[in-house]
């Protein structure tokens, strides 16, 4: 199976994302697109069973500038508990994953991050800045890239609904 797991920009990313005129209005068959606004386990657990992941997320990392977008995989982020992969009472997602594969969990072979620099990751807003607006777009061309190349045959869709 294939995810395509979107996270929360600026706490209001997925609604910024399927809306933008370039969003990824009709996946080929093998993508599943998700809104999710967790990390940890949790997140950990909503991957269970996929074997290609992307997450689109806010970040902060040092001497980026703000609306700038980065693709890495999840091992080459600087600091693991960057953008909301990780909670105070929780783990880092990259903690959550070595858990849940010592545990024999199906979890993915790879997971890839878009990460979009803004200035604030905790604050609530019905908005995104203009300059993480800006970078929405192109955040999206990358993700149909990354979707081009990873698609699969056999995936199962759940429709993006939340469990």
């Amino acid at each position: 199976m294939l995810q395509l797991q979107l996270r929360a920009t600026e706490m209001s990313a997925p609604f910024a994302i399927s809306h933008s005129p370039s969003a990824i209005r009709h996946p080929p068959p093998a993508i599943e697109i998700d809104f999710a606004c967790s990390g940890g386990l949790a997140l950990m657990e909503r991957l269970i069973g996929y074997e290609r992941v992307l997450l689109i997320d806010a970040v902060q990392l040092d001497d980026e500038p703000i609306g700038s977008v980065r693709q890495l995989r999840l091992e080459d982020l600087p600091d693991p508990s960057a953008g909301h992969s990780a909670s105070a009472h929780d783990t880092t997602l990259s903690n959550a994953l070595a858990v849940g594969r010592a545990l024999n969990a199906p979890l993915p072979t790879q997971v890839e991050v878009i990460a979009i620099q803004a200035a604030r990751v905790y604050d609530f807003s019905e908005t995104l800045s203009p300059v993480v607006d800006a970078a929405v777009p192109y955040a999206v061309s990358l993700a149909k890239e990354w979707c081009a190349q990873n698609t699969l045959s056999d995936a199962t869709l759940r429709n993006g609904k939340n469990e």
